[in-house]
């Protein structure tokens, strides 16, 4: 497990749970992931004045998105402290090491444009943030945003040259040739 604490000095915390979209259980809160498999525990340390994260180090990037966007809001809410460093992810091309919060924006800049760019020329299929098939076709360019989301991509159809503009897009292979 990877774990992530917020330390704060707010004494009423209890106001940021409707963030969580979780449900609250005897010392904290579980959020289910988008899998649906997967869930983000968060532990109450009331006399600490910390939230302590814990979630699984086999998830998808999509789902470290996910985590990562829920502990930057409620840090963000709560003017806390981050300690990420029991959360390591990968390492950047130069060596530091990369976690849910510390050198994120990198990290999924590098792990996006990879992923991208070993789809060039392929058969993918787009999406909006509500999982709504966008356009399917060969991916002929993308662009992505400081924190690795895509926000453009132009793709080859069945009715030409089309480009996507929408903030955040995903885009999977299609599996079909």
């Amino acid at each position: 497990m990877l774990t992530v604490i917020i330390s704060y000095h707010t004494k009423n915390i209890s106001e940021f749970s409707f963030i969580l979209k979780g449900t609250e259980t005897e010392n904290g809160w579980k959020v289910p992931l988008k899998d649906r498999k997967n869930d983000v525990y968060i532990v109450h340390e009331k006399n600490k004045q910390q939230l302590v994260f814990s979630f699984a180090n086999h998830l998808s990037f999509e789902q470290y998105q996910q985590i990562h966007h829920l502990i930057t809001r409620i840090q963000h809410y709560i003017e806390g402290t981050v300690d990420d460093s029991n959360s390591l992810l990968g390492y950047l091309a130069d060596g530091r090491g990369a976690y849910i919060v510390t050198n994120w924006n990198e990290w999924a800049h590098f792990i996006m444009s990879a992923k991208l760019k070993s789809l060039e020329g392929q058969k993918v299929s787009v999406y909006d943030d509500k999982e709504t098939e966008l356009a399917s076709g060969l991916l002929l360019d993308y662009k992505l945003d400081e924190a690795g989301y895509i926000y453009e991509c132009t793709l080859i159809t069945t009715f030409g040259e089309q480009t996507l503009r929408n903030h955040p897009l995903r885009v999977e292979p299609a599996n079909e040739w």
